[in-house]
């Protein structure tokens, strides 16, 4: 990636980065494992908590970021329904064994907010 590239994309993640510095100060002792064991609780497959901590910590502005349940996907890590189609959810469908929800499924659906929401839903679309 260029400089220029670089930069820009650090502008852009500016006020993501804030925040999740700030929500870091909090999760010091909070790991993958209580993530993954919030879900498998609740009858959620294990592989999909994984897949999600993954995909949140890969495009979180701070590095080793550890997502929680409750984030906010907007506020938090910047993800418009748009990124999280493309970009999150449908290779993460994929991966998880998953069917692609028709476009009727997806308009009759409320928006994803949280982290829980992400994961849930990819729970649905378990086959």
């Amino acid at each position: 990636m260029s400089k220029l590239a670089a930069r820009i994309l650090g502008i852009f993640e500016w006020p993501f980065r804030g925040r999740q510095r700030r929500l870091m100060q909090d999760r010091g002792s909070y790991t993958r494992a209580e993530f993954a064991a919030f879900f498998t609780a609740r009858g959620i497959p294990q592989q999909i908590a994984d897949e999600v901590w993954d995909a949140l910590a890969a495009v979180a502005a701070v590095q080793d970021f550890r997502p929680k349940p409750e984030d906010d996907l907007v506020k938090t890590f910047g993800l418009a329904d748009e990124d999280l189609d493309e970009d999150i959810v449908l290779p993460m469908l994929e991966r998880c064994g998953c069917r692609i929800p028709s476009a009727d499924e997806v308009s009759r659906m409320k928006p994803l907010q949280t982290v829980g929401d992400l994961v849930e839903f990819i729970a649905r679309m378990r086959r």
